[in-house]
């Protein structure tokens, strides 16, 4: 039996909210935490254990048998978890970014998980666990992630953990179950969509779904971020994109057990005017107006507009936490 990989030394939990500890397997399998005890039988497969909402605080430790090898896992604590996923504008790094060295922050109660990606050369990986915030590895973070997580801790929140699922130039049906979007007037033909499904091996349907994020569930976030939609801009995707994100936010909510995760949706940025992108940018905008508990991020105003991959990204983390603020789902 084994464990899901982020169930990891140092993880945070959300508070408020139930935690799942959940892997695969065949066998018995039991888990001891915070006074509480939950066991199955695993079959194989995929397994889950659930325990009760927790308030702000750790770090506590989880004692585990599974089918007969113990395992502890330490330094847990509990805070607010933010999903960050989408694609090069959730990847793009502090260290790329504008934010001076001399501002990294040595934190170790703002933390990041990072979700695999099929490119090699990342920095920080799955394989490392949760990483605790210091001026040697900020600068790796997802930009937006660490600078969003920042504000959370400048607000005085005691944990904040970031779970980072990227990569660059992925189309939003990647990011979706294939059972999910195998219907006609969501398959276009070849040459009605832009040139990222084509250039690049990630872009078939599910297919980062099932590299990066599925593992991670079921995993219990206070917010999600969804940064994505530049390799969707062509006008017939503009078209169907706000379907997509209907079926990207509900699996979302559904792997995470939790129908009312708050989502936010950052608006691509003012770099282009043509037809697709303006209606990638339409499509975000009339979804979240459309749809419950998500809301529209808007980034054009604060970014550059000459850059695909905007290099500021402090003035829109401070917009993003000051709209969980705002709503209350932070």
């Amino acid at each position: 039996m084994k464990l899901s990989p982020i169930i990891r030394n140092g993880m945070v939990v959300q508070a408020g909210k139930p935690v799942f500890v959940h892997g695969s397997g065949a066998g018995y399998v039991t888990a001891r935490f915070m006074g509480a005890e939950r066991s199955l039988e695993s079959h194989g497969g995929e397994w889950v254990l659930e325990f009760p909402p927790l308030s702000y605080g750790g770090p506590y430790e989880m004692e585990l048998d599974l089918d007969g090898r113990r395992e502890v896992i330490t330094d847990i604590v509990v805070g607010e978890v933010i999903l960050f996923a989408g694609q090069s504008n959730i990847q793009f790094r502090l260290e790329e970014s504008n934010v001076p060295e001399c501002g990294y922050a040595d934190d170790g109660c703002a933390r990041i998980y990072v979700c695999p990606r099929p490119e090699a050369g990342d920095r920080i990986t799955p394989d490392n666990g949760w990483v605790k915030c210091g001026r040697e590895n900020a600068g790796f973070w997802s930009a937006l992630a660490y600078l969003t997580v920042r504000e959370a801790r400048s607000a005085g929140i005691p944990y904040v953990g970031a779970v980072v699922c990227c990569q660059g130039a992925s189309v939003i049906e990647s990011w979706i179950p294939e059972s999910l979007t195998d219907v006609p007037e969501l398959r276009l033909p070849k040459e009605k969509l832009f040139s990222d499904h084509a250039d690049y091996p990630w872009n078939t349907p599910g297919f980062m779904y099932r590299y990066a994020m599925k593992a991670i569930m079921p995993y219990s976030f206070g917010n999600a971020v969804w940064y994505q939609g530049e390799s969707n801009t062509s006008p017939d995707e503009a078209a169907i994109y706000p379907e997509f994100l209907r079926l990207l936010v509900e699996n979302i909510r559904k792997d995470c057990r939790d129908g009312a995760l708050p989502f936010r949706i950052v608006q691509i940025a003012d770099t282009r005017d043509c037809p697709g992108w303006l209606g990638i940018q339409k499509a975000q905008s009339d979804f979240c107006t459309a749809s419950e508990r998500t809301y529209l991020v808007k980034s054009g105003d604060i970014s550059e507009k000459d850059m695909i991959h905007p290099i500021t990204k402090s003035p829109l983390a401070a917009r993003i936490f000051l709209d969980m603020r705002e709503k209350g789902d932070i």
